[in-house]
């Protein structure tokens, strides 16, 4: 980019930082849903030690 446009300048709206975090946020809501699940099967199969 900076090759064809050398005096170019990245510019933030707010906008898209709101929708850049939510996503990253759903994202990790998601992860921590999934871990959450697994861990729960663990348990149930008792295959956590402790």
């Amino acid at each position: 980019m900076q090759a064809v446009y050398p005096t170019a300048i990245h510019v933030l709206d707010r906008f898209h930082l709101v929708q850049f975090f939510t996503d990253a946020q759903q994202r990790r809501r998601r992860y921590l849903g999934e871990a959450k699940k697994h861990h729960k099967e663990a348990i149930a199969n008792h295959e956590i030690l402790y």
